[in-house]
């Protein structure tokens, strides 16, 4: 389960000593104070009665890092307080901050636009405690569209409820008056399609490392009844581009949860699309399954297993299987090859599951009788973006 930082649901429940200055001569007394929810408590020791309560929820806080000090402004009174040590006053500040307000602003500094989409804009911001990067994805609600409103609502729930090295985490999701604002982690490596698209070769041990977590990912999501439904590189990004890769799956917007049950929307970015999905039936976990498999098959090729020049022209090459030409393929392992097959099976009923999948001979077998040199990926260019969908 995600561990928000600012804005979780976990109550807050902090105490210590800290230093207050008096309120005539603004000499500084040590006392011992709690912070319940947005409720602070004066004692004189850990074991007394509280002298005073005040709720500080949308108090004025001004934080000077230089001085430790910590400062509450209420509707009559101000109050300074002092931390002994740089991570009290770090630990009081983070507190603080989340009892006082619910802003992002608050919390995080909005810089540059660095992705966009139909869901809206990602931003770089900086948490302004810990001074870390952060993604920031912001979404506008929009209130008539019903189902637009239903995938926020369930993104969230499966922001929430996952946390997995190969998952990108959530470390916080504000809700304002018409937008939504999910803080994530900012991997500063980008899509591994643009990664894709930048190498002028992909070897084969580097295509099964990249793989091997992807499924990793895609296993625990499963375990967890949840169906991703828009695997593509896109949608998966790297925390660097210096090898070796390590990768997350990202973007739940079209994610759903099973519920031991099927589903039947018709969902997905076509060339990663599976058959089931094509032929509205219901389906499950293994349309994940097809899609690593195509996003297997542009790791070892640099390009699609199926292309058409229309929808019917695709989706008949689909059907007649996947193939490897020798242009591209010929180097490549023939245990590669094997598990490319098996999960771009046309029968859901016949793909291995991603667990399976992952215990594939494959990825255990010796660099040796692997294709070192990689196939070549100028076809795969990052131009050509907007032509990998069909119309």
């Amino acid at each position: 389960m995600a561990k928000l930082v600012y804005t979780g649901p976990q109550s807050i429940d902090k105490s210590g000593w800290l230093h207050k200055s008096g309120a005539s001569l603004g000499l500084r007394t040590r006392r011992f104070f709690r912070l319940q929810g947005s409720m602070l408590s004066n004692h004189y020791d850990e074991n007394s009665v509280a002298k005073w309560t005040v709720d500080v929820f949308h108090c004025e806080l001004k934080i000077d890092e230089k001085s430790r000090m910590i400062t509450i402004v209420t509707t009559d009174k101000t109050h300074n307080f002092y931390a002994d040590s740089r991570e009290d006053f770090e630990e009081w500040a983070r507190s603080f901050k989340r009892a006082t307000a619910t802003s992002i602003e608050d919390f995080y500094e909005i810089r540059d636009v660095i992705g966009t989409g139909a869901y809206g804009k990602v931003f770089l911001a900086r948490d302004r405690i810990t001074h870390e990067e952060r993604a920031v994805k912001v979404i506008k609600k929009n209130f008539n569209d019903e189902r637009a409103m239903n995938y926020l609502r369930r993104e969230i729930k499966i922001l929430l409820s996952t946390s997995h090295p190969n998952v990108i985490n959530t470390y916080d999701i504000f809700d304002g008056r018409d937008r939504l604002y999910f803080v994530m982690e900012y991997l500063a490596g980008g899509e591994l399609f643009d990664i894709i698209a930048e190498q002028t070769h992909f070897s084969e041990p580097q295509a099964r490392d990249v793989m091997g977590q992807i499924l990793d990912g895609v296993a625990y999501l499963h375990s967890n009844n949840i169906v991703h439904r828009d695997i593509k590189p896109e949608n998966i990004l790297a925390l660097k581009k210096e090898w070796p890769l390590k990768v997350k799956l990202t973007d739940f917007g079209l994610s759903n949860l099973m519920d031991n049950s099927l589903l039947i929307s018709y969902v997905g970015t076509p060339y990663y699309q599976a058959p089931e999905i094509y032929e509205k039936k219901m389906y499950g976990t293994q349309v994940d399954v097809w899609a690593c498999g195509v996003v297997l098959y542009i790791l070892l090729s640099g390009k699609f297993p199926f292309w058409g020049r229309s929808e019917h022209e695709y989706w008949g090459r689909v059907y007649k299987g996947v193939n490897f030409p020798s242009r591209e393929w010929e180097l490549v392992s023939e245990e590669a090859k094997d598990l490319v097959t098996s999960m771009l099976q046309i029968s859901p009923d016949t793909r291995p599951t991603a667990d399976i999948a992952r215990q594939h001979r494959w990825f255990s077998a010796p660099e040796s009788k692997m294709n070192r040199d990689g196939s070549s990926f100028k076809s795969f260019h990052s131009s050509k973006r907007g032509s990998f969908r069909m119309s």
